[in-house]
């Protein structure tokens, strides 16, 4: 009696061994044939049988992550630069995370990542393929892909202010002195002023002429220098003459306070018949009549201005200073 598995266009480790193992020249469909034949040795009878079997055959799949672990840092809770090697032909692949979650954007065809927390997060790709796409069946991960979500707090440089003089200590806030993963530099900038330390949340300052200045403070990250932010503060500096003046009293006129934030208060023995208000270059802000007790300056920008009072009698101009 005699056996063996049918040629087929595959290779065996033992074509006469019925649990040999085989190898194929491609992926799919195959269809396996063993024989058992018999004869007898009195007279030429054959006795020959065949069977079969077909098995399939899956393409083994092999993830790869293309994103580098260098570019996946990101400003916000999404992150829009998840690339993997295409799986190829009959294999289903797909991002798996345990704190992402994971959606295709059309508009720049691709995968984002979304996480409701920031910090640091895992991705993985996984490929499949088998029956049915059976869990487990034939499978391959890579990863993981550790993406850093950096959160963009915002940037305080401080209230606009004033003071007396031509220096000045500029003091900030920033949410990311809380952040553990923040890796964060400063920058102050400003034109025509000395910044001791531009690189320091609080710093001192100064400048060589009197009038309001603007200080820029701008944060990034030593990482990622797109997750950025700014905030300006104006300082205006003030002749220190200036600075003893609580009151401004002329004769029959009283005007209060200085510095002034939103009212500016007059008080008169006589009816305020007109007022003007001047900046420092001597551009008329505002201009009225018939003054009851009291101006709104609320809308003015820090800085030094003058007012011209004028009555029946005389007229009077004050300086002052508004918040």
């Amino acid at each position: 009696m005699s056996s063996g598995w049918l040629a087929n266009g595959a290779s065996y480790d033992d074509y006469s061994d019925p649990n040999t193992g085989a190898c194929v020249p491609s992926y799919g469909d195959k269809t396996f044939q063993w024989y058992v034949s018999n004869s007898s040795s009195i007279a030429l009878v054959y006795c020959t049988d065949i069977d079969q079997v077909t098995g399939t055959f899956w393409i083994e799949p092999t993830a790869h992550i293309l994103t580098s672990p260098t570019d996946s840092t990101t400003c916000g809770l999404i992150f829009d630069r998840l690339y993997a090697e295409y799986p190829g032909i009959g294999i289903t692949g797909y991002w798996y995370s345990l704190s992402l979650n994971f959606y295709w954007n059309d508009i720049e065809p691709g995968w984002i990542a979304q996480a409701s927390t920031y910090g640091y997060h895992s991705a993985y790709w996984v490929e499949e393929t088998g029956p049915d796409l059976t869990p487990g069946f034939c499978t391959d991960t890579a990863g993981p892909l550790i993406i850093h979500f950096i959160d963009d707090y915002p940037l305080y440089a401080g209230d606009d202010d004033y003071t007396y003089g031509t220096e000045y200590t500029l003091s900030a806030l920033s949410g990311l002195d809380v952040d553990p993963f923040a890796e964060c530099i400063y920058i102050w900038e400003a034109e025509n002023a000395i910044i001791d330390n531009p690189t320091s949340l609080e710093t001192n300052v100064s400048v060589s002429e009197y009038g309001e200045y603007e200080f820029v403070l701008s944060s990034y990250y030593t990482n990622m220098e797109s997750c950025s932010n700014t905030d300006t503060v104006r300082i205006t500096f003030v002749d220190p003459i200036y600075s003893n003046i609580e009151l401004n009293r002329d004769n029959d006129i009283h005007v209060y306070p200085n510095p002034v934030t939103d009212f500016l208060n007059i008080e008169s023995e006589n009816p305020i018949e007109m007022f003007e208000i001047y900046d420092i270059n001597c551009k008329v802000l505002i201009s009225e009549s018939n003054l009851i007790n009291e101006i709104d300056v609320s809308s003015l920008k820090s800085g030094i201005y003058m007012i011209s009072l004028k009555t029946p009698k005389m007229n009077f101009s004050y300086t002052f200073v508004k918040q």
